[in-house]
């Protein structure tokens, strides 16, 4: 299966990408440029290439998010409820 995984760099989601990828699952996950990965050899080992595919950019950049979701076979989104604001992923009608 490939899996597009947006946000996640919490318990969950961490732990989600390393069992997907451990069972040859392919990950294509999106990060905003500021995150920063606790294993930064995840990025530039090329071993990884296989299963993992990085993408950065802005949440406001749809190409982004589009990259990440090209040839993937379902989606898992992560975020932290508390520390996320409510525009980032609830729907907003303007009135």
């Amino acid at each position: 299966m490939r899996i597009a995984v947006f946000g996640g760099l919490g318990t969950v989601a961490s732990e989600f990408i390393v069992h997907a990828m451990a069972a040859g699952h392919f990950v294509s996950w999106f990060l905003r440029d500021q995150d920063q990965l606790a294993d930064e050899d995840l990025e530039t080992n090329p071993q990884y290439t296989s299963v993992l595919r990085i993408v950065r950019g802005a949440t406001s950049d749809i190409s982004k998010y589009q990259e990440t979701l090209r040839d993937t076979t379902a989606a898992f989104v992560a975020f932290d409820a508390q520390h996320t604001p409510a525009h980032h992923w609830a729907y907003q009608q303007k009135m």
